[in-house]
């Protein structure tokens, strides 16, 4: 069991993650501020949080379940509480590492790439479409290093936050 302790403006949060021995489960407690962080864990493919327990690709089944959803519905960055999708923070994004579609991720979801802040982000959608990962130089504040930085994250065709 771990336990991680963290300040955000001036509030603790606190995470309890319980990780199986594959490290594919995270249970999180929040302390006062509405949303809990996800510590880094285990190699989690697939991640989605329900009513604040991640869930990795072994568990898509119970999660669906418990989001009331089929597993089709389930993307890698959700975030389901009461049966409503949204998406993890960019923190959690970024902790977990899912793959983003540049093409239909979110501003927000972006700033959770490597080196992406706001504006960027905001540039990147204004730019679309990209047909490969290389076509985002052109966007201005992503040169030859921010694209090395943020290419592992890059998946065209799948994207867990999307503009909807």
């Amino acid at each position: 069991m771990t336990t991680a302790r963290s300040s955000s403006r001036g509030l603790a949060v606190r995470t309890l993650a319980v990780l199986a021995c594959t490290g594919a489960l995270a249970r999180i407690v929040a302390g006062p501020e509405r949303e809990a962080r996800i510590g880094r864990p285990a190699r989690c493919p697939h991640p989605v949080v329900v009513d604040g327990v991640l869930h990795c690709e072994a568990e898509l089944e119970f999660a669906a379940a418990r989001a009331g959803v089929t597993v089709a519905k389930l993307r890698a960055g959700d975030a389901w509480r009461d049966g409503q999708r949204s998406t993890m923070s960019p923190a959690d994004l970024a902790a977990l590492e899912v793959p983003l579609d540049p093409n239909t991720a979110t501003a927000e979801a972006l700033t959770s790439l490597p080196g992406v802040g706001p504006v960027t982000a905001a540039r990147i959608v204004e730019g679309r479409p990209f047909a490969t990962a290389q076509e985002l130089t052109r966007v201005r504040g992503i040169g030859p290093v921010t694209l090395a930085r943020i290419e592992s994250r890059l998946a065209f065709g799948v994207s867990p936050a999307r503009d909807e």
